[in-house]
């Protein structure tokens, strides 16, 4: 996809006054600039950003919102102001390189009082100000995202938050296909640094990014910056005089690393969302409950499988296999390893005999295996996991993915154990997902599970009952996003 930067002529004017936040004044934000912290990234102007899909899961998102807001007053306002936030979502064009004009791109960074609107907020009917007449108050919330996952994970709660009213931006990192990813749901962002391969690499590409996220909270006037948890979004959100909400399920599995990252990241994180199960030595006044992470945007509500996705080799009606091989070059993968390239030739084999296999890899494949693998737009890979008869891969994220879709699903890889994740936990009780620290075991599973044929009926019955016993995480999200909203000058 072509890459593009921005002109200072579509950026907002600079603010005239400062504000006042956490008892200090702030600098009026710079314009964001197509120099310094790297350009805008826009789609390539040839294909529309927004496929049919992705606009009329949009819309219904946002009449589903438009009506909730309306009638159960969420987020502390009144239906008046539902009406009023909802003409401005629809005002928004839903398709096309967002931001591509000098007049949405001003409507990033400019405050509605900036408009000559008041800058004290409404009290509520007892004279004081909590956290949802505080949330009355649009809101700017900063999104960093370092993974594709994580695209997934918020991009529901950037629509969410738009149509009631809030602006949102997402910094992001060039990281295999997550540049991709917010190309094709049409998400306006910045990527501030591309994923290095080796560890002084990743440690200057890490204080390089901290700096560079400060800076655009900065310009951008964040009030909340939303990310998963780690250090750089947790200092730079200090370094910016915002709030911090983490969200977390990823244990660190080397205990030595898991202890550095929690030092120096805890401290400067105001909420963090986690499973219940989940460890982490943070009082209970900062935590969120959060289960089933994947759940925020594989949730009914939010994503239905369309077979039109799958391309001209893969068909809903006949036996295809799903293998996922992930990178293991994450600093929480330190010390674990996942598939073998014999028990990936192996899996293969075994699975090639019933039906079509496609490998979806991180890196590079051995010649005699690059022909399986997987070439499809990214944004299409949940609805081949949705129509795929079985998953057996490495990969935490992925497996959990399909699991939720109820898809057979088989993980392997050696951070299998005790002290494995809750949402593993989770999605075994419920007979959604078969884990395994040794690749021979878990290719037994699957020679058992192909001998006793694939019953995809009782997967889907067990995936409503998850769906039924766990809350929407999205809803929980925008939530801790609008109660974290500082206080109000």
């Amino acid at each position: 996809m072509a890459r593009a930067r921005c002109d200072d002529a579509s950026h907002a004017r600079r603010r005239g006054r400062s504000r006042s936040r956490r008892g200090r004044r702030r600098h009026t934000p710079r314009r964001l600039r197509g120099s310094g912290l790297g350009g805008l990234r826009r789609a390539d102007p040839r294909r529309p950003v927004v496929d049919r899909r992705e606009r009329d899961r949009r819309a219904r998102l946002r009449d589903r919102w438009a009506l909730a807001v309306t009638t159960s007053d969420r987020g502390g306002r009144s239906s008046a102001d539902a009406a009023t936030h909802e003409e401005r979502a629809e005002s928004t064009p839903e398709s096309g390189p967002r931001g591509g004009d000098a007049t949405q791109t001003a409507s990033l960074h400019q405050r509605p009082h900036d408009a000559g609107e008041s800058e004290t907020p409404d009290r509520d009917a007892s004279g004081d100000n909590g956290p949802a007449a505080a949330a009355s108050a649009p809101l700017r919330v900063l999104f960093d995202v370092a993974h594709p996952a994580q695209v997934h994970l918020f991009r529901n709660a950037i629509t969410d938050l738009q149509t009631r009213g809030h602006e949102t931006f997402v910094s992001a990192r060039d990281k295999e296909v997550t540049l991709d990813l917010l190309d094709a749901y049409g998400i306006e962002y910045r990527s501030l640094s591309t994923k290095a391969d080796s560890l002084p690499g990743l440690i200057a590409e890490h204080l390089v990014r901290e700096v560079r996220l400060a800076a655009l909270a900065r310009e951008f006037d964040a009030d909340v910056i939303v990310s998963r948890l780690g250090p750089v979004p947790a200092h730079a959100a200090t370094l910016a005089g915002a709030r911090h909400v983490a969200v977390s399920d990823t244990r660190v599995g080397n205990d030595l690393l898991r202890r550095v990252q929690q030092t120096v990241t805890l401290p400067f994180v105001d909420t963090i969302c986690a499973p219940a199960g989940f460890d982490l030595p943070i009082d209970d006044a900062s935590r969120r409950p959060l289960d089933v992470q994947e759940l925020a945007y594989l949730h009914p509500r939010y994503f239905e499988p369309d077979p039109s996705a799958l391309g001209p080799d893969l068909d809903p009606e006949t036996f295809y296999a799903v293998i996922r091989v992930a990178g293991w070059d994450a600093y929480h993968d330190v010390g674990e390893r996942g598939l073998s390239l014999a028990g990936l030739r192996s899996l293969v084999e075994t699975l090639d005999a019933h039906g079509t296999v496609v490998i979806s890899a991180e890196g590079s494949l051995p010649d005699d295996l690059e022909s399986y693998r997987l070439d499809i737009d990214p944004s299409d890979i949940h609805h081949v996991l949705a129509f795929a008869d079985l998953y057996v891969g490495d990969s935490g994220t992925m497996s959990t993915e399909a699991a939720v879709l109820g898809t057979p699903a088989i993980r392997t890889n050696s951070a299998v154990g005790d002290r494995d994740e809750p949402v593993f936990k989770t999605l075994d009780a419920y007979g959604l997902l078969e884990s395994y620290a040794n690749e021979a075991d878990a290719l037994a599973a699957v020679d058992r599970l192909l001998t006793a044929g694939v019953d995809r009926e009782e997967s889907r019955a067990r995936r409503e009952r998850l769906i039924a016993d766990r809350p929407d995480p999205t809803e929980h999200i925008v939530e801790t996003i609008l109660e974290s909203a500082p206080e109000q000058p």
